[in-house]
């Protein structure tokens, strides 16, 4: 569940243990004058060199050549039709990305002539080459504003072409065209990573089963799907606030949690019309459960509405093409995109998160806590959301720095609905002791809860040994300031004396000889306790 970027991304997608590499070559580069080839044998003078290091062997699974990110610029030359790159590795085998960058041979991208481009290998979901058109001026093509960007996919396999290959070393980025009127490349950069992408086609039916989602690509689908009785701004006749097609067809519905005030969004990988809409509950009903409630759009708020600006479906028929939603979030706010099929198209599509979004949590942890009983500590939490969730390991330290596994405890796998768990630590320490969940996915992956502490004998002066009988390490509590405490052993000889400095002290007696000894401790009023501590 980690991100690890080792240089700024284009295009900061949410590939897991990711790291990222940008060209070392000088850029921007006019592309006019390159070599039309059709394979890397002769490549021309249009390469873009990339250094990589600390990655290792490529496989197909976690450790592949996950994104190929570039930037034109159409300022240079507006035809995208007879543009296309390969990709090779150190090895020198050689792969290819893309025979286009676009359907037409005059872009028109203002108010940006930027065109970003993000391509990863294709799956059931994501099978679409380069499709940017002359779109109208309202209309962009990057990846952090509303408009067509999106996920392409690659021609040629990355993973199995590279597996097995070491990826340290010079990457080589070419391209080819054969047009008086090219592109300019302002930049590209490679990214390593686990690219797995969740199969989430048969989910989302309607609000209340909506598809929780943690900005990692995953496979969504219109196929299939009714009409929801809550639609975003449906009225039961038409559509209000948002110019929809004005009909409620077959949607899908994901939900999300923002992590960052900017949150982007791209939607690829679509085969028919379909329309897109963010929205937000503002619990205008007050039962704080954006599903319920009737009149539906009234019980909604449009964060992200790009039929009304054009930016991203220019009619209200929807499109096949990318859907990219950016938009001011606030941090930790529950939003839904929706998304509705024209007429009851049905197609899958991509979707993956740019920015703003971490993968969800394994678990949506309500509460964890500790408190203490006579003669242990009681552990209790609460879970109101599983995903993958194999197991926990709950954890205990004297320090905050130091951790020992306590219990492991079975998690649900998957599951909606609340669960609560309880362990008991029967090791009651004298001392301040600090508790922590270790979550562990399926796949061996980790998180760590919030620490809590507790000191079951603060304001205690009833003295005790503990542990008892003990392997060396104990500790004396129920003290008070400058007692004399003293250590025998069986025939009465001192071992240690000393006096003590707070309400509990840690004792040993590591290297001695197993058996029976005594601690005597001479009170502030007076009086001589003694107890009796046995070392296994």
């Amino acid at each position: 569940m980690k991100l690890l970027l080792s240089t700024l991304v284009l295009i900061a997608s949410p590939i897991v243990y990711a790291q990222t590499f940008n060209t070392t070559s000088s850029v921007p580069v006019d592309l006019d004058g390159g070599t039309n080839y059709t394979s890397c044998a002769s490549p021309g003078t249009k390469a873009f060199s990339f250094t990589v290091s600390g990655v290792g062997t490529l496989n197909t699974s976690t450790n592949q050549l996950a994104e190929i990110d570039i930037r034109l610029n159409a300022a240079c030359g507006g035809s995208l039709t007879t543009v296309g790159c390969y990709i090779k590795s150190p090895s020198g085998t050689c792969v290819q990305v893309s025979s286009v960058m676009g359907t037409t041979t005059n872009y028109s991208g203002n108010p940006t002539t930027y065109l970003d481009y993000a391509f990863r290998n294709a799956v059931s979901c994501l099978n679409k080459t380069p499709d940017y058109a002359a779109f109208p001026s309202t209309v962009p093509s990057e990846a952090s504003m509303d408009g067509r960007f999106g996920i392409f996919s690659t021609l040629g396999n990355l993973a199995t072409s590279f597996n097995g290959q070491n990826a340290n070393g010079v990457w080589t980025l070419y391209f080819t065209e054969s047009t008086a009127s090219a592109p300019c490349v302002e930049s590209a950069s490679l990214l390593f990573g686990d690219p797995s992408v969740t199969d989430q086609t048969p989910n989302g039916d309607n609000c209340v089963s909506a598809i929780l989602w943690d900005g990692s690509p995953i496979c969504a689908s219109t196929n299939g799907k009714a009409s929801s009785t809550n639609m975003p701004g449906w009225n039961g006749a038409t559509f209000t606030g948002c110019q929809w097609n004005a009909a409620n067809n077959n949607d899908v519905w994901i939900k999300f949690q923002a992590t960052s005030t900017s949150v982007c969004i791209a939607i690829s990988g679509l085969v028919d019309n379909l329309q897109s809409v963010i929205v937000t509950d503002p619990n205008a009903d007050g039962d704080g459960n954006p599903c319920t409630g009737a009149g539906n759009g009234t019980y909604w708020t449009n964060v992200n509405c790009p039929r009304t600006s054009d930016n991203i479906y220019a009619a209200v028929t929807g499109t096949m093409r990318n859907h990219n939603h950016c938009f001011t979030a606030t941090v930790g706010q529950m939003y839904y995109l929706v998304v509705d099929g024209n007429g009851g198209a049905e197609s899958p599509f991509y979707i993956t998160g740019i920015n703003g979004l971490n993968e969800v949590l394994p678990i949506e942890l309500v509460e964890f806590s500790a408190a203490c009983s006579d003669k242990f500590v009681e552990l209790n939490w609460l879970t109101a959301t599983e995903r993958n969730n194999d197991y926990f390991v709950v954890e205990r330290s004297t320090d905050g720095l130091n951790w020992e596994k306590v219990s492991t405890v079975q998690g649900q796998i998957n599951s909606d609905k609340h669960h609560s768990y309880q362990i008991t630590d029967y090791t009651l320490l004298p001392v301040t002791s600090y508790y922590r969940l270790k979550q562990v996915d399926l796949d061996g992956r980790f998180s760590y809860s919030n620490i809590v502490s507790i000191d079951c004998f603060k304001n205690q002066h009833e003295l005790r040994l503990m542990p008892n009988p003990t392997n060396g390490e104990f500790y004396l509590t129920g003290l008070n300031e400058h007692e004399q405490i003293t250590m025998l052993n069986a025939v009465g000889e001192e071992i240690t004396s000393f006096i003590a400095k707070s309400i509990t002290e840690k004792m040993h007696l590591e290297g001695h000889a197993a058996g029976l000894y005594y601690v005597r401790v001479m009170r502030n009023n007076g009086t001589i306790e003694t107890l009796k501590i046995v070392l296994k």
